[in-house]
């Protein structure tokens, strides 16, 4: 019963260090879309969803799941060191030209991450 109750004080913890981070309404606050307090972008929101969204449930489960995002970062820093240690050993300018190939995903990446926040990031 302690664990459980310490868990809940975790929980509860998180829950409002994500509340300040974000700024999200807490208990029955509203949640405004960019749309909503710039109306020319409406017509740049093409789903009932995208415009609807509510943070709220996926802020929850996070709090509630906090090892999810320490896994992906720990198999994302172990991925960086493995792929240098990779990259060290493969001769890889022999086998493909990379230049090209990472200019346009850098320009997609960008292109994609400028997009990702207009559409999320609370406003």
């Amino acid at each position: 019963k302690n664990t459980t109750s310490k868990n809940h004080n975790n929980n509860r913890t998180i829950m409002s260090f994500i509340d300040k981070v974000y700024d999200l309404p807490r208990g029955g606050g509203t949640y405004k879309q960019l749309f909503q307090n710039v109306p020319a972008l409406a017509p740049l929101y093409f789903s009932e969803l995208e415009a609807n969204y509510n943070p709220m449930a996926a802020k929850n489960w996070i709090a509630s799941h906090w090892e999810v995002p320490i896994g992906c970062v720990v198999v994302y820093l172990l991925g960086i060191y493995f792929g240098q240690k990779f990259m060290e050993k493969v001769d890889y300018k022999n086998i493909w030209d990379t230049r090209n190939v990472l200019a346009l995903w850098n320009a997609f990446l960008c292109t994609f991450s400028w997009c990702g926040a207009i559409r999320t990031v609370p406003h």
